[in-house]
């Protein structure tokens, strides 16, 4: 796994290729913590960044069947029943929204033995909200059940994730110049902020990162500024244009430590995805051929 996720980062085998060992692999994969990594490789870097947007839905189809018969054939109770269900999750799509929310409703509905505790039920509220299938009362409300710091976190992230102008502008507000929030907030709302397949509501704020993010970081402390600056990131923006931008903001002067050097990394990641995404795009032509 090790070495089919490092020649898919850096250009030497194709990600499409790297799902299909996904799709054929996964299922037979005993080790929960590996399993979990590879499924966050799989959506988080080669489906949402190294392929263009019409390759992305075969592929989240492809890794979402290997995670589905995963959890049929896990035993009932087990952390690999656990890690296959946050892998499904993780890869369902908008149209996927009824059985998501039956297990919300009635935990009977969900596979036998599988739990659906908090966390797997914030989860599901994250999947929900990215896909603009659950509003602000219905985070508020899941909230009311569970009054902790991670629920606090989890519903900070949801509200983040829609794909609704004024959520963003609202998470945006936070980030940039809200003092009340903690640091941990902070980092979910960042974290939340982007999200693959929600270019129409966050395609000006690459702009928007190079114009707030070096005031904002000048007046926040070093870690919290940090860990904004790389969690707000435009990550899933794998553009020329994005790159341009981002690699004209590295080169200012005005720059604090800590935004200069989340920036580098940032940028040096965006360029992978970019060569990354290339390389997707030729294979596929050429299997066409």
């Amino acid at each position: 796994w090790g070495a089919a996720w490092d020649m898919t980062r850096d250009s030497e085998l194709p990600a499409t290729e790297f799902i299909s060992l996904c799709s054929a692999a996964l299922p037979r994969e005993n080790d929960v913590a590996i399993f979990a990594k590879v499924v966050q490789y799989g959506v988080d870097h080669a489906i949402d960044r190294y392929l263009a947007p019409g390759q992305r839905r075969a592929a989240w189809q492809s890794l979402a069947a290997a995670c589905r018969a995963a959890l049929a054939g896990a035993r009932e109770g087990s952390g690999g029943q656990l890690v296959a269900a946050r892998g499904l999750i993780r890869c369902a799509g908008q149209d996927e929204a009824g059985w998501m929310r039956s297990w919300l409703d009635d935990p009977a509905a969900a596979p036998a033995g599988l739990v659906i505790d908090r966390d797997l039920r914030w989860a599901v509220h994250e999947q929900l909200a990215a896909h603009g299938a659950v509003s602000d009362q219905e985070i508020a409300a899941e909230y009311a059940g569970d009054r902790t710091l991670t629920g606090a976190t989890h519903a900070a992230r949801c509200r983040a994730l829609r794909p609704d102008p004024e959520a963003k502008a609202r998470a945006w507000a936070q980030l940039i110049d809200d003092d009340s929030l903690s640091g941990r907030l902070l980092a979910a709302t960042a974290d939340g902020f982007w999200r693959a397949g929600q270019d129409d509501v966050t395609g000006s704020y690459v702009e928007r990162y190079v114009i707030d993010m070096p005031p904002m970081a000048r007046r926040r402390v070093p870690d919290v500024a940090g860990q904004i600056a790389r969690l707000a990131y435009p990550r899933y923006d794998v553009s020329d244009a994005a790159y341009a931008r981002l690699s004209a903001m590295a080169a200012s002067q005005e720059l604090t430590p800590a935004l200069r050097r989340e920036l580098q990394d940032g940028n040096d990641d965006l360029a992978r995805a970019l060569a990354a995404r290339a390389l997707a795009t030729r294979a596929t032509g050429a299997r066409a051929l």
